[in-house]
C-alpha cells in the first residue's frame, strides 16, 4: 500500500465522520456535484487570484503544491511539538480544514485546478506542501453511481487521465448498478494529471453504513520521486508514483 493510499485511508475515515455529522442536510445528486466543478485555469498566477472570473459561494482556501507553507491562503497552518524531530513550535505535519470551502491548487507546471470540498487534509514535509486530500461533494452521502460520477467529473475537469487499471475498474463499477453500502465497501484508483510529472492523483469511494450511502475522497499528492528529492535521496530507477494503487 503506497504512502498516498495510507494517508487517503486516514482521511476517508475523517470524511465519513463529516458525512455522519451532516445527516440532516439535504442530499445533493451527481448533476449538482458536477455543476460545482470549476474549470481549470491555465494561468500561472498565484491561486488566490481568480483569473478565470469564477466566484464561489464558499470561502476559498488556496495552496501551491510542492510550494512553501506560506502559500496556504484562507486557512492557518497550526504549529505544535514535533515528536519526530523533538522540537517545539513546529508546523504540524498534517492539518485539516473541516468546513466547506472552494479548494484552489496551483500545480508545479503553473496550471490551477479547483473544486468545492467539504473538508481537506493538507500535509507538509520539511516546510513543503506535498499533499491535499479533499472531499469533493457537500452534504450527506451519495448513491453508489453518483459517487462514481462525481469522481469522473472531477478527473475530466482537471484533465486527469485514469491509469489503465483504474479505467478497467471504473467500467466494472458502473456495470454493477446501484450497489447498497456495506461494511467493507471501498473502491480506489489513480490518475495522471496531464502535463504534470511531479504531482498525481489517487481517489477512494467508500460506503458509510450509518448514513446509508457512499462518499468520495480525492488525493492530489507529490510523486514518489518528488518526495525523495525533498528528503535528499537519489532518484530511484523505474520507481512508481505514489498515486499508483
Amino acid at each position: 500500500m503506497s504512502g498516498t493510499f495510507r494517508a487517503l485511508a486516514v482521511f476517508a475515515s475523517f470524511a465519513g465522520m463529516l458525512i455522519d455529522c451532516d445527516s440532516a442536510m439535504p442530499s445533493q445528486n451527481a448533476s449538482r456535484q458536477a455543476s460545482l466543478v470549476k474549470p481549470a485555469s491555465d494561468s500561472a498566477a498565484a491561486p488566490e487570484d481568480d483569473q478565470d472570473g469564477v466566484m464561489s459561494e464558499h470561502p476559498k482556501i488556496s495552496v501551491e503544491m510542492l510550494g512553501p507553507l506560506s502559500s496556504l491562503k484562507g486557512h492557518e497552518w497550526p504549529r505544535g511539538y514535533d515528536w519526530v524531530r523533538n522540537k517545539p513550535d513546529q508546523p504540524m505535519r498534517q492539518i485539516l480544514a473541516n468546513r466547506p470551502h472552494e479548494l484552489v491548487i496551483l500545480l508545479p507546471s503553473g496550471r490551477t485546478i479547483r473544486h468545492v470540498s467539504k473538508g481537506t487534509f493538507f500535509k507538509q514535509e520539511g516546510g513543503t506542501v506535498i499533499r491535499a486530500s479533499l472531499m469533493p461533494h457537500l452534504g450527506p452521502s451519495l448513491g453508489y453511481q453518483d459517487a462514481i460520477a462525481v469522481v469522473e467529473a472531477v478527473l475530466r475537469e482537471w484533465d486527469a487521465e485514469p491509469n489503465e487499471g483504474t479505467r478497467m475498474a471504473l467500467a466494472e463499477w458502473k456495470a454493477e448498478g446501484d450497489v447498497a453500502p456495506h461494511e467493507l465497501g471501498k473502491r480506489g484508483g489513480g490518475a495522471v494529471l496531464r502535463g504534470e510529472d511531479k504531482v498525481g492523483i489517487s481517489f477512494e469511494i467508500r460506503s458509510t453504513l450509518s448514513n446509508g450511502g457512499w462518499f468520495a475522497t480525492i488525493d492530489v499528492a507529490a510523486t514518489l520521486e518528488a518526495e525523495r528529492k525533498l528528503w535528499g535521496m537519489p532518484e530511484a530507477p523505474a520507481s512508481q508514483p505514489t498515486t499508483s494503487p
